[in-house]
């Protein structure tokens, strides 16, 4: 989200306002603000949702016709997900977290869960109010496994934290910010640790040089950067510290002082130790490369063409053509 949970709505916070969603999207472009609230009426919806419901200890999930060896296998995935994560976060739900399941993004887009319209790079949500999580079928059991224990982290968060939800812990002034990096970079590193494609991205924007702060980032990029933050937390002070941080969490009600108190360090200090970290990794990988521009044609160049997305590259069979996703024509094409 970026908003706890979404990739696929930019938020740009971690404010109050930044919380009423947890999104997570497929893709790795992100949308502009949450746009409309439908004033007096819900949105449309094409289908009517007779829904049932399949339940284990801690989890309910709720599908509809056809649904049933999908929602078996996410009730299973829920299930692995928190014997990782009571252990990872050191605590044990209070309370049963409903998962309410779509058997596909057309049918997710007609949720009524949430107010916001759902963009096609939604990939799933954590409605932090009474802390449900709402996704599809993305097409992929992996990437089924991938969203649904990152929803659940999230979910894991608010249960530990605001007591199963932000209402609740408003009603009980307990409610306090959570830096966007550290929320959506915990929940990217339980779901995936360090994969090649946060690789790709930390790489890359260490070498050029255009990694923000932590507490500045957003959009796609504070995933990537958030899961690297983690990677260096655990390697540095190890996972007994993370489980001990979100303990102090709980208990200072203030990320900057748990922060402080677990790792004895500030997050200004933090991020700069990151930087310091990922530039000795990373800047080696170029002292003795020659710029691209000397030996290879560039292809795409969004300083000129104003483009967002040139993604997907693919080389035919004969090595002579390349084939990309592009939105440099204002159309997405493939080029």
């Amino acid at each position: 989200m970026r908003k706890f949970g979404q990739r696929g709505t930019r938020t740009g916070g971690s404010k109050l306002a930044t919380l009423v969603l947890c999104l997570l999207a497929a893709s790795c472009a992100w949308t502009g603000p949450a746009r409309a609230q439908y004033f007096g009426q819900n949105k449309v919806q094409y289908k009517r949702f007779h829904f049932q419901v399949i339940s284990s200890p801690h989890f309910d999930v709720y599908f509809y016709e056809g649904g049933d060896s999908l929602a078996l296998r996410v009730l299973d995935l829920a299930e692995k997900a928190n014997l990782k994560l009571k252990v990872d976060l050191g605590h044990v739900l209070e309370r049963k977290v409903p998962i309410i399941l779509y058997d596909s993004h057309n049918d997710f887009q007609q949720t009524n869960v949430i107010l916001e319209d759902i963009g096609e790079g939604t990939g799933g949500f954590t409605e932090v109010l009474r802390n449900r999580v709402v996704i599809p079928f993305p097409g992929s059991y992996e990437e089924l496994r991938h969203v649904v224990v990152h929803e659940l982290t999230h979910a894991f968060m608010f249960d530990m934290l605001y007591g199963g939800g932000i209402a609740n812990a408003i009603t009980k002034r307990g409610y306090f910010d959570i830096p966007l990096w550290f929320a959506e970079g915990l929940a990217e590193w339980e779901s995936l640790g360090w994969d090649a494609n946060a690789e790709m991205f930390v790489r890359d924007g260490t070498i050029s040089g255009y990694l923000p702060p932590l507490e500045y980032g957003e959009g796609y990029l504070v995933y990537k950067q958030g899961q690297a933050a983690m990677r260096y937390l655990v390697e540095r002070f190890g996972p007994d510290r993370l489980r001990d941080l979100m303990q102090k969490m709980k208990f200072h009600r203030s990320f900057d002082r748990a922060f402080e108190a677990s790792l004895g360090t500030t997050t200004m200090h933090f991020n700069q130790d990151l930087n310091e970290w990922l530039k000795r990794a990373y800047w080696p990988l170029v002292a003795d490369k020659s710029s691209p521009e000397l030996f290879a044609r560039r292809l795409t160049d969004h300083r000129h063409d104003r483009s967002n997305i040139n993604l997907g590259a693919a080389i035919s069979p004969a090595g002579d053509r390349i084939a990309y996703i592009s939105d440099r024509k204002q159309f997405t094409t493939c080029s």
